[in-house]
């Protein structure tokens, strides 16, 4: 396998499992805005300690295909002088805390975080090492003041990113849980988290799409915008902007649309018709985030202007 194809999938990987871990716990512990927070942590805490291992060796792999691709040399994967060259630079560096972070995350998850400190540890390694993956991209080929705008809309960019798709991951399972169990509680438990996510998430979109704009505005600039569009970059970047556009748009229909239609049959009772939309609608947004992340992982990788 070619080193750049394998580490566009190890990139993409390693966003997904680190978006999971931040975003999930994150949503269930303090964006859900409900009395079921710690029982919705509880039943997502075997998963993620899975997902907290399988990073830790998603981050090992990323950091020989690192390796290999600075020494030209797939012998450079298993070479203690050459991992140790990769570590000395700015990636290398992230890449400690990023392991550091997850074996953290991942002795947390061990057992149940009952208390508000425990979650708030727990969410907040991950977040670091989530944002560790800004040390990755583009913003690296700056200096001074630049690189640091840079770095902090990245890793803004890269914490909202998470909390959004770890909030879908959540009321995905939600929904589905309700739509299996056909319980009461469970789709009221599931039509308050939907209602109750509605300010938070107003407030993610609203940081994804300013902290997504400093990036582009630093990367290609004004006069840059119509050079980006004729590369593979500028191509991707649209395609990743589509997405995103159609995202919001289903995101609109399960707060405006979906969610009092699911409040309306509960008392009608025609839950299972609507429990199915919102299971179609947040299944199709999750493919679409899948997607996004996929883009983002291949965008690391190009130049954003010719030559």
């Amino acid at each position: 396998m070619d080193a750049d194809v394998l580490n566009i999938g190890v990139r993409f990987l390693l966003y997904i499992e680190l978006a999971a871990l931040f975003g999930v716990p994150l949503f269930a512990g303090w964006l859900l805005r409900s009395t079921d927070n710690a029982a919705v942590l509880e039943s997502w805490r075997p998963t993620l300690r899975f997902i907290a291992w399988a990073a830790i060796v998603t981050a090992a792999l990323g950091l020989s295909v690192m390796a290999v691709q600075m020494a030209g040399s797939w012998n450079a994967a298993w070479n203690r002088k050459m991992l140790v060259a990769v570590i000395g630079t700015p990636y290398g560096q992230a890449w400690l805390f990023r392991i550091a972070a997850l074996v953290g995350v991942a002795i947390l998850l061990l057992r149940p975080l009952r208390r508000a400190p425990e979650r708030t540890l727990a969410i907040s390694l991950a977040g670091i090492g989530l944002g560790s993956l800004a040390w990755s991209g583009h913003a690296l080929a700056l200096q001074g003041t630049a690189r640091a705008v840079h770095l902090t809309a990245d890793v803004l960019h890269l914490l909202t990113a998470g909390a959004w798709i770890g909030a879908i991951v959540g009321l995905r399972g939600m929904v589905a849980n309700a739509a299996k169990s056909r319980d009461d509680r469970d789709i009221l438990i599931a039509a308050r988290a939907l209602s109750g996510f509605a300010t938070a998430g107003s407030v993610v979109v609203a940081t994804l799409i300013l902290s997504g704009s400093v990036n582009g505005w630093m990367i290609v600039g004004f006069d840059g915008v119509a050079a980006a569009i004729e590369t593979p970059y500028g191509l991707l970047l649209l395609a990743k902007l589509l997405l995103f556009a159609i995202m919001l748009g289903l995101a609109a229909i399960n707060r405006f649309r979906l969610t009092p239609k699911l409040e309306t049959a509960m008392v009608e009772g025609q839950r299972d018709n609507a429990l199915g939309h919102l299971r179609q609608s947040l299944m199709l947004e999750y493919c679409l985030a899948l997607a996004v992340v996929a883009l983002v992982a291949v965008l690391g990788t190009l130049a954003p202007l010719p030559g």
